[in-house]
């Protein structure tokens, strides 16, 4: 029930709101990895990097969980930690079980790490179209796409 208020707080972009159920359901947080990947994102929003890094590290410790590893990697990169981004963008691609998506944090990593690089840029773009060949309804990966297409000045 927990994990669904925070969910949908998060979801309202009520991050003040969301970190204040996280703070009084700390307890509950160290069996449930999702709570604390969701918690961590909302200590992120909330101006809380301390609190936010270590719900995620919760969140990896609990169940090697993709989707928390991508939400500490983004701490780690905006914090200027680039070698623990790495880390935890690699563990994260190595733990994402579906094909489409691991395609799609491929080019999460890639876009994250070498934004200016025009070469990994490209690569990223092919990981994209490889997400979309096998799951052509993937919305996020098709609007990543769009923006990728975009800062690279192609039209296609």
């Amino acid at each position: 029930v927990v994990e669904t208020l925070v969910e949908a707080l998060l979801a309202q972009q009520q991050y003040a709101r969301a970190s204040q159920v996280c703070d009084q359901t700390a307890p509950d947080r160290e069996e449930n990895w999702f709570l604390s990947n969701s918690c961590g994102v909302a200590y992120y929003h909330s101006g809380r990097p301390g609190d936010a890094e270590r719900a995620l590290l919760d969140a990896v410790e609990g169940q090697n969980e993709a989707s928390a590893r991508f939400n500490l990697a983004g701490i780690y990169l905006k914090a200027g930690r680039r070698v623990d981004a790495e880390f935890q963008f690699a563990a994260g691609i190595e733990a994402e079980t579906v094909e489409f998506i691991r395609a799609y944090r491929q080019a999460e990593m890639l876009t994250g790490l070498y934004p200016k690089n025009r070469v990994r840029l490209l690569e990223a773009r092919n990981c994209l179209e490889i997400a979309l060949q096998l799951q052509p309804q993937f919305f996020q990966a098709r609007r990543k796409l769009l923006e990728l297409n975009r800062l690279l000045g192609l039209n296609t």
